[in-house]
């Protein structure tokens, strides 16, 4: 798979906001995870922030990840309606099955007619906007074993 190309065809679509979006990307800069090259380059990147999300349920269990996120459950995302979402489209590979399942652990699930009850990335990234909407730094902090 090659990044930036018409022929990339990305492995998750992840619609959000017009808030979340910068969010999140200030999220992934302070935890230090960062576009590299690029127009964006120095900006924070989601896709990384998804993969490191991905890959603490990987490696340490979905149950233990799941525990260590449980606070960010509590943060509803103002969704907005269709026609003022954007699309932005995530390189994670590999990494959806853990994300959905993270996602299913922490009761964020899907509405729609057919993922109703699966695991939503979407959600999940929505709420983790939702609690870094106020304060990146201090989510960021909270989230300090994420980087690790």
């Amino acid at each position: 798979m090659t990044y930036g190309y018409d022929s990339s065809e990305p492995n998750l679509t992840v619609s959000v906001g017009p808030d979340t979006w910068p969010t999140l990307s200030e999220l992934a800069a302070h935890l230090g995870y960062r576009q590299t090259r690029g127009a964006t380059a120095g900006q924070g990147s989601v896709s990384a922030l998804a993969r490191a999300l991905a890959d603490a349920a990987r490696y340490n269990g979905v149950h233990k990840t799941a525990t260590k996120l449980r606070w960010i459950a509590d943060y509803t995302a103002d969704r907005p309606p269709d026609r003022e979402r954007r699309d932005h489209r995530l390189l994670v590979g590999d990494h959806l099955p853990h994300l959905r399942s993270l996602a299913r652990t922490l009761d964020l699930v899907a509405t729609r007619s057919t993922t109703t009850g699966k695991g939503s990335v979407s959600a999940l990234l929505e709420a983790l906007a939702a609690a870094a909407h106020s304060d990146p730094e201090a989510i960021a902090r909270r989230l300090k074993w994420l980087a690790n």
